[in-house]
């Protein structure tokens, strides 16, 4: 399983160092006018994308997932096959549905919709084809995907940002890269469909399953669309300028790469969760959802409260100061983000569980408490209105399926261990504090005391005894098991 982590950890990193790469060559090329316009474009295009998924990318992993663990290896290709057959017909009426309507609503900028709209076909499928690796457990193969997609991407972007640095430029430039990615990613993970018997009649019987799995999902995703994925940006286009939408979307884009780190985590513990709860019940998921809970936090909560006092220094030195504006929205992305850390974790396993529809009444309010938050302080504050309205919608969205799941769940949140794991990451930031605003040390020595910050945290942790001997002897048992197996 440290395999597992590792690799996953390994591609979010990379795919998070290559979007902040692309991230900073756009935005100094493109001013912070045009870079508004841009990132309303890819949201545009993204969420289309993200709407013809139909909760497929969830279904394609918990049931690849599923029949593997119980050895049912050519039914979990024949459901793989299925899931991308329709994932590509739904995508494909998206983007036409999508460009038509968005056309309508903007025909002077029939280019830009174009190259914004054809993204969403090679989008969908990279990501359904990305969760079919997931199911299989085969993190290393997304490590290759990702490493190959971003040194593409870098490379294209780059060679734009000298011979056309416009928005259509980039906009082409993000339709190539999401081409080549694509590719990859079915070179990858090809072998994955292929299965010895030739009977697809086999899987008919579990689509139904599979298809009330992922309409549930989806309906949860429409809800999530609103609280978690940029919905402030349709607001900010519409009621404010577009420095305020930049400011926003650069703020947002790192922070949420920055959540990748849980991501990463998430996406291993799920297809695994899923395993077990098939094979020895509640019991066993609800340990191992315990001990989720404390493993996420023990990564996030620092990370958060290290990038609160370390990223106002590097956002300009990255940006240039015309981007001086992010400073104060990604810190409070940040603050809400240390109280949302639990929710990918709390997702796979009411997804897991097939729960999924018993907290759809809780993403309801969420999603109403979005939607006035962003009208209340959107026309006021701007993109801190955003930040603000955003980072209150996802604590309030964690906390609540927490406590749905304790009742399923009983005594799984480690209240203890979380206690323990936010004090020493408040103690730890000390030494970044200090470097930053008595010292006013420069780049290089800011980042040392993010090092020696990170020292601190770890020596706190042993010192708090924040993990208990049971789950310390596991980890040293699971670390010695590393020299003995090869990956894959």
């Amino acid at each position: 399983m440290l395999y597992n982590f590792g690799f996953s950890g390994a591609r979010m990193a990379v795919s998070a160092l290559g979007s902040f790469l692309i991230s900073v060559i756009i935005a100094r090329s493109l001013g912070t006018q045009n870079m508004g316009s841009y990132s309303f474009f890819v949201w545009v295009a993204g969420t289309i994308a993200s709407l013809s998924s139909l909760g497929l990318p969830d279904a394609i992993s918990k049931y690849v997932a599923e029949h593997r663990g119980l050895g049912e290896d050519t039914l979990a290709a024949q459901v793989a096959r299925h899931i991308l057959s329709a994932q590509i017909i739904v995508s494909v009426f998206a983007t036409l549905i999508g460009a038509i309507v968005w056309s309508l609503l903007e025909h002077h900028q029939i280019g830009s919709i174009v190259l914004a709209i054809s993204t969403v076909l090679p989008s969908a499928l990279q990501q359904t084809l990305f969760a079919m690796m997931e199911g299989e457990q085969r993190f290393d193969l997304q490590v290759l995907a990702a490493l190959a997609g971003t040194v593409i991407q870098i490379a294209v972007v780059s060679i734009f940002a000298l011979l056309l640095p416009s928005i259509q430029g980039f906009l082409f430039a993000n339709l190539i890269s999401s081409v080549f990615l694509l590719g990859i990613a079915y070179f990858t993970s090809r072998f994955m469909m292929e299965s010895a018997s030739s009977n697809e009649e086999a899987a008919y019987p579990h689509l139904k399953r599979l298809l009330n799995f992922s309409l549930s999902v989806y309906a949860l995703w429409l809800l999530n669309l609103i609280v978690f994925d940029k919905s402030e940006m349709l607001f900010l286009r519409i009621l404010k300028s577009p420095q305020q939408l930049a400011y926003y979307s650069i703020a947002f884009a790192l922070t949420a790469r920055l959540g990748t780190a849980a991501d990463s985590i998430s996406y291993v513990l799920f297809p695994m969760f899923v395993t077990r709860l098939a094979q020895k019940g509640n019991a066993a998921l609800n340990l191992s959802y315990s001990r989720s809970i404390g493993y996420v936090q023990v990564v996030m909560v620092p990370l958060c409260l290290w990038g609160i006092s370390l990223f106002p220094r590097l956002i300009v030195f990255a940006y240039g100061k015309q981007y001086s504006g992010i400073v104060a929205v990604i810190q409070i992305l940040l603050a809400a983000m240390m109280f949302s850390v639990t929710l990918n974790v709390s997702s796979c396993v009411a997804l897991a569980l097939e729960r999924q529809r018993s907290i759809l009444h809780y993403m309801i309010f969420v999603a109403a408490l979005n939607v006035i938050l962003d009208l209340l302080l959107i026309p006021r504050y701007g993109a801190l209105g955003a930040a603000l309205a955003n980072g209150v919608s996802q604590a309030t969205a964690a906390i609540s399926i927490t406590f749905s799941l304790q009742r399923v769940l009983p005594a799984s949140f480690p209240i203890q261990m979380s206690l323990k794991i936010y004090l020493a990451a408040l103690l730890s930031v000390v030494p970044i504090l200090y470097a930053d605003l008595i010292v006013k040390a420069n780049i290089l020595f800011l980042l040392l005391s993010g090092v020696l910050a990170s020292m601190t945290y770890i020596a706190l942790l042993g010192r708090l005894r924040v993990m208990s001997k049971q789950e310390t002897d596991a980890l040293k048992a699971s670390i010695a098991a590393l020299k003995f197996r090869k990956p894959g």
